[in-house]
């Protein structure tokens, strides 16, 4: 697990082992067990309200034009660049390695809502193949916007080429 706090207000969690968005809230975390406070059994906990509904099954695949697809996911690490978080996820297809960067940026907190972005550069794919890399799964409400168009909130982005793109979600508490 891996949490991003962008704000007193707002987080972030992503399940390292999947690469996949499973938790965004508004509040904080209560660190508790034995590396925190000595105390045995306790774990870490969310406190404050959930703004995602709880994760969906599907996983990040890379799927070729003879129907065939790629499941193998690796969390590479992440790092601090410019300032913000990067998350670094690869997809194993075959020969090839599809790398996407992932940038999440909080851009405001207000009464009701949040509005936050996403930014995923994909590289290495190759011609002819796509991936469909999961956003989370998302409470009534939400709207997201892809590149600047307004999106019924998917669960699942299809990308079709080596490119850049950004998802504002906008998410009601």
């Amino acid at each position: 697990m891996l949490v991003a706090s962008f704000s007193p207000e707002f987080n972030l969690a992503y399940d390292t082992q999947t690469g996949k968005l499973i938790f965004a809230w508004c509040g904080d975390v209560e660190f508790t067990g034995a590396v925190y406070d000595t105390r045995h059994g306790p774990q870490p906990r969310v406190r404050g309200t959930p703004l995602l509904a709880p994760p969906d099954t599907q996983r990040h695949v890379v799927m070729f034009a003879d129907q065939t697809d790629a499941r193998e996911y690796r969390f590479l690490g992440h790092e601090i660049r410019d300032g913000k978080l990067v998350l670094n996820h690869e997809i194993l297809a075959g020969e090839n390695r599809v790398l996407i960067t992932e940038t999440p940026t909080l851009i405001s907190v207000a009464p009701g809502e949040v509005l936050f972005s996403r930014t995923l550069e994909v590289s290495k794919l190759p011609p002819g193949a796509s991936v469909d890399f999961s956003l989370g799964k998302f409470t009534a409400g939400t709207e997201l916007s892809i590149d600047g168009t307004p999106q019924q909130a998917a669960s699942v982005l299809h990308i079709t080429g080596n490119q850049t793109i950004e998802i504002v979600t906008h998410l009601k508490r």
